[in-house]
C-alpha cells in the first residue's frame, strides 16, 4: 500500500516516532494471540522523506518476526541514518537509555513496552519491557546526567481514549521518581493530557500513520504531540491530523480549522476526566463492563458458539463459586502470578518444541 504524508512545515530539533512493527521483506512470523505485523523495506524511506530522527520501538508488534525482523529493522535505521531506542538484539540493547544534546541541554529518553509478546530477555532480542523497579533505578540514574528525562511508554486499554486508574498512578510514579515527560501510546486513540508536579504526561497519541480499514473515527482522527521545553518548564501543542485510508494510498493530512477546534474541544474533555479520580474510575468501570464478556469467555475456554451466545446473553456461564475466587487469587496475587506466568510460558515452550 501506498502512503501519502506531509513533511513538517517548521522541523522540530527533534522529531521521534513509534515504529509499530518490524521493517523487513521476509517472513518470520513469531507464535502469539493477535495480529502480526510487518512493513516492507522500502516503507522506511516514508520516515526519512518525513524528517524522523529517532524511533521508539518497545511496544507490542516489533518483534513479530523475531530475531530476524529485529535485525532487519536495525539495518535499514542504519542505512538511513535514524536512531532508535526501546528494542534491540538483546535485553541490554533494548533497554539503552539514549541521550541527545540538544541547543546545550541534555536530554535522556526512556522506553518501555507491557509486558506482551515479543519481549527482549536473556535469550532473545525485542522490546523493553516496563518493570516500575527498573523504572526507579533508570529514571533516578540518569537525574544527575541529564537536563530533561522523557518516558515513552507504550501500554493502555485498546480502543479507550483514557488511561486506566492503574496507568495514571504509574505515570505519577514515574514522575515522582524524576520524569519531566511521558509520552503514552497503544490505544489508537488520542487521548487527555494531565500536567503533574510540573511535569506532562501525555496519556495516548492514537495513530500517526496506521491504515486498517473498518475502524472508528478515532482511529484516523488524531494529533501530533510537540514539547515545548525552555527555561520556563515543558508546554505542548496539539497538531491535529487526519489520516484517511483508500483503495490504493493512506493519505495523511492536517485537518482543516472546523475540525481541529472539534477535536481539540474534544481532548479537553478528555483531559478534564484524568484530572478526576471519580470520573476517571466511572469511565473505567463502564469500558470494563462492555469488555468483559469476552475476557470471561477467554478466560473460561468458550467455544465461538458458546462466546456468541453469551455476549446475546443466551448462554449463561456457570462457574461455580471457589473456581471464580481461586481464579481471581491466581491473577490478582502476584507471588501466584509469577508461577501461573512461569507454568504458562513452560508449557506454551513445550508444546512448541513438542511439534517441532
Amino acid at each position: 500500500m501506498l502512503a501519502s504524508v506531509f513533511k513538517v512545515a517548521d522541523p522540530p530539533d527533534l522529531f521521534i516516532v513509534n515504529l509499530e512493527c518490524p521493517i523487513l521483506d521476509l517472513e518470520n512470523p513469531i507464535k502469539k494471540s493477535g495480529p502480526v505485523m510487518k512493513v516492507s523495506t522500502t516503507s522506511a524511506e516514508i520516515l526519512k522523506y518525513i524528517g524522523v530522527d529517532i524511533v521508539s520501538g518497545a511496544n507490542n508488534h516489533i518483534y513479530d518476526h523475531g530475531d530476524l525482523g529485529i535485525i532487519e529493522t536495525l539495518k535499514i535505521l542504519k542505512r538511513i541514518s535514524i536512531e532508535h531506542l526501546g528494542f534491540g538484539e538483546t535485553n541490554v540493547e533494548a533497554a539503552r537509555i539514549l541521550f541527545k544534546t540538544i541547543k546545550g541541554k541534555v536530554f535522556a529518553f526512556i522506553n518501555y513496552t507491557e509486558n506482551e509478546f515479543g519481549i527482549a530477555s536473556t535469550s532473545n532480542g525485542g522490546a523493553n519491557p516496563f518493570d516500575p523497579i527498573n523504572a526507579f533505578h533508570d529514571i533516578t540514574s540518569v537525574k544527575k546526567m541529564s537536563d530533561y528525562i522523557i518516558v515513552i511508554y507504550h501500554g493502555g486499554n485498546e480502543y479507550f481514549a483514557l488511561p486506566s486508574p492503574r496507568i495514571k498512578k504509574q505515570c505519577h510514579f514515574m514522575v515522582d521518581c524524576g520524569a519531566d515527560a511521558i509520552i503514552c501510546h497503544h490505544s489508537h486513540f488520542f487521548s487527555g493530557i494531565e500536567k503533574y508536579n510540573n511535569s506532562l504526561i501525555a496519556y495516548g497519541l492514537g495513530n500517526f500513520l496506521f491504515d486498517l480499514p473498518n475502524k472508528p473515527a478515532q482511529w484516523y482522527n488524531s494529533g501530533i504531540l510537540s514539547l515545548i521545553i525552555n527555561e520556563i518548564g515543558i508546554s505542548f501543542k496539539v497538531i491535529p491530523i487526519n489520516q484517511c485510508t483508500k483503495e490504493d494510498a493512506c493519505l495523511l493530512n492536517l485537518m482543516d480549522s472546523e475540525k481541529q477546534n472539534d477535536f481539540l474541544q474534544k481532548v479537553l474533555e478528555l483531559s478534564s476526566n484524568i484530572q478526576s479520580d471519580q470520573n476517571l474510575n466511572q469511565k473505567w468501570d463502564e469500558f470494563v463492563a462492555k469488555k468483559a464478556p469476552g475476557y470471561l469467555s477467554n478466560i473460561y475456554g468458550l467455544s465461538r458458539i458458546q462466546k456468541y451466545l453469551y455476549r446475546k446473553k443466551i448462554y449463561k456461564l456457570k462457574v461455580n463459586s471457589y473456581r471464580k475466587l481461586a481464579l481471581l487469587n491466581l491473577i490478582r496475587c502476584e507471588s501466584h502470578r509469577d508461577i501461573v506466568i512461569k507454568v504458562m510460558e513452560d508449557f506454551t515452550n513445550h508444546n512448541k518444541n513438542s511439534k517441532s
